[in-house]
């Protein structure tokens, strides 16, 4: 099925339009002139700033991996010795390149240096053959060029030395550029493209019409079928060399005489379409600038439709913005995220990783687009809650990227940092839930929880809540995004409580080293019968001291836990259920974030009395002068 989908959208975008040439980031050019004459590197890189991670600290460059450009396929495994691609390669398979070993064991050194031998060998060997057979004045020069740096050592150290100043890592490509093409690179240039596209159709009708035959269950036709799919995906941080989503690397695998991915059963063009499919996805290379990929961790998310519609909805899950979620919550409300007839149109989602040289399929979904945008507006929704933070006190907020509300179900690792392996594990599970509306396991709202009593005060932050209240609504229980006052749940009340117990103690003890929440929240909510006796008489303690020295203040607090006690009918008994401990748990924290928001109001109403007040001051002033 996922190979059927992405084999449609290589037919559907024409990516098959030149099989022999794929995209690849390509730093450094060669410039050379008639005769072979070394014209220098010029190096084809763009560069961003990263910001600084430590408050006052510089920002860092960072440079992409090269521009990218159509390069030749390559013919057989790029792994087997003496393998070299067209026109285009890595800098040590195309100029000898040592600086980056000379610190190597000997016998080391020596076997690097002679697989590199040949593969230059090869790729020299290239050139010369397409030289000789279209006799083109760029390929010439090239062609010179080539054979200067095998009888000219200073030459050879001119350019190695060029390489080295510019930073070149053999894991770089390079290709050559022709001084009378104004920059253009020989990969651009149409003579050495035709010679190599009728090379390529050559080897490989050769070699499909001496392979296996058989049926392709990607197209249903009958035809040749390849032993090795050529493609390799090539993805930052994955294995340099590329890796691949079908192979077979052992007999055991293999059945009925069929050698390597002939037992597969796809065909030479399904296998071309697919591979060219992944690698516009992860490039972002759709028509119309639709992006397709994005990456958490080491896993990468990959997304599309059968036709080609916008998936906004998808970046919101990395990267969210308040307008767009917004605007997504608001279809919901207006009926416009699922259309009363089904949107025709299809989505896909499909997760991968990798592990060594191949590709591990974490996860496919396939649905309809309405549905997929309708559930990713839910889960908004659901995550909705009042957040706590300063910049937004008491208002509700939905936008929590995916890898935030991972790293609130994990321990902190050295450093208060998150594990971030097993956040991107969790991302996996969350995802699937956005996009499927699926409820999330039971033991993602026990981790939470869990943490929430392992980390007292300091853990109740607005994407842990936002991520309890959405299992909640998933669950079917009904919870507000901000205090209800009309909430009639005991285990609910309970956790407004304890904010009225917390918010008494600061007024009369100020700032603790350990207050009543990372005391008693354990505790209290987890079987609330066993502390709520200490906690109203621990209250009135601080009630009584207060009376003495803030009137004003006592009374207000007073009046704030009289109105709460007087909502909670019966005190719940025994062990709460892990729904009520969420429940107790949200109670306190709306309640907090209520509180939060109050000042925040009465601060604001202060300073634009005291404004009011100087103003009015100002224009009787001004008055005064003038009478």
């Amino acid at each position: 099925m996922i190979l059927t989908r992405l084999y449609e959208l290589a037919t559907r975008e024409n990516l098959l339009d030149d099989p022999a040439f794929e995209e690849l980031p390509i730093p450094f050019v060669i410039e050379v002139g008639d005769c072979g004459q070394f014209l220098g590197v010029s190096v084809q890189r763009g560069e961003s700033f990263v910001p600084s991670k430590k408050k006052g600290g510089e920002d860092k460059i960072k440079r992409d991996s090269g521009r990218l450009i159509s390069v030749p396929r390559s013919i057989g495994s790029s792994a087997s010795q003496g393998a070299a691609r067209f026109f285009a390669d890595k800098v040590p398979r195309v100029v000898p390149m040592t600086y980056d070993i000379a610190d190597k064991p000997e016998a080391t050194r020596a076997a690097e240096q002679a697989k590199r031998e040949r593969s230059r060998a090869t790729f020299w060997n290239q050139i010369d053959r397409a030289a000789d057979e279209t006799n083109d004045d760029a390929l010439r020069s090239v062609q010179a060029f080539g054979r200067r740096l095998a009888s000219e050592p200073e030459l050879t150290a001119k350019v190695e030395h060029e390489f080295e100043i510019k930073g070149a890592t053999p894991n770089d490509r390079c290709s050559f550029a022709y001084h009378l093409h104004n920059g253009k690179t020989l990969v651009d240039h149409d003579p050495a493209r035709a010679w190599f596209r009728a090379f390529y159709h050559q080897a490989c009708g050769a070699k499909q019409e001496a392979g296996s035959y058989g049926f392709c269950q990607v197209t249903g036709r009958m035809g040749p079928i390849p032993t090795t799919h050529p493609m390799k995906l090539q993805v930052p941080g994955w294995m340099s060399m590329g890796v691949s989503l079908v192979s077979y690397d052992k007999a055991a695998f293999e059945s009925y005489g069929l050698e390597g991915t002939a037992n597969a059963s796809v065909g030479y063009e399904a296998a071309d379409g697919y591979s060219v499919a992944l690698a516009a996805l992860v490039q972002n290379k759709l028509p119309r600038g639709i992006r397709s990929a994005s990456r958490v961790g080491e896993s990468l998310y990959l997304y599309w439709t059968r036709k080609q519609a916008s998936l906004d909805f998808m970046e919101q899950f990395d990267d969210p913005d308040t307008q767009t979620v917004e605007s997504l919550i608001a279809s919901l409300v207006e009926g416009t995220a699922q259309a009363a007839e089904p949107d025709p149109d299809d989505f896909y989602c499909l997760a991968l990783s990798g592990n060594a040289a191949r590709i591990i399929v974490r996860d496919y979904i396939e649905e309809p687009l309405s549905e997929a945008r309708a559930n990713a507006a839910t889960w908004f929704r659901d995550l909705k809650i009042a957040s706590t933070n300063r910049d937004d006190w008491g208002h509700p907020v939905a936008t929590f990227p995916h890898r935030l509300l991972g790293a609130a179900m994990t321990v902190p690792k050295a450093g208060n940092q998150p594990d971030w392996n097993r956040v991107n594990e969790l991302v996996a599970r969350l995802r699937r839930a956005a996009l499927t509306g699926d409820p999330l396991p039971e033991s993602i709202l026990a981790t939470c929880l869990l943490r929430l009593r392992a980390e007292g005060e300091r853990g109740f932050r607005p994407a842990r809540m936002a991520l309890i209240k959405l299992c909640l609504k998933r669950k079917g229980v009904p919870v507000s995004e901000s205090l209800n006052p009309l909430e009639t749940n005991e285990a609910y009340i309970c956790g407004e409580l304890l904010a009225v117990f917390d918010q008494i103690q600061r007024a009369a003890l100020g700032k603790l080293k350990a207050n009543v929440i990372d005391k008693h929240y354990g505790g209290f909510s987890a079987a609330p019968s066993t502390s709520l006796g200490l906690l109203f008489a621990n209250a009135q303690n601080h009630l009584r001291t207060l009376r003495g020295e803030k009137q004003r203040l006592a009374a207000f607090l007073d009046n704030r836990l009289t109105l709460a006690t007087s909502k909670l009918k019966d005190v719940p008994q025994g062990q709460l259920s892990l729904a009520d401990q969420a429940r107790f748990a949200l109670g306190y924290y709306h309640a907090k974030a209520k509180r939060l928001e109050d000042y925040e109001r009465r601060h604001r109403e202060d300073a634009e009395k005291r404004h009011s007040e100087k103003a009015r001051k100002t224009a009787a002033g001004t008055a005064n002068t003038n009478g």
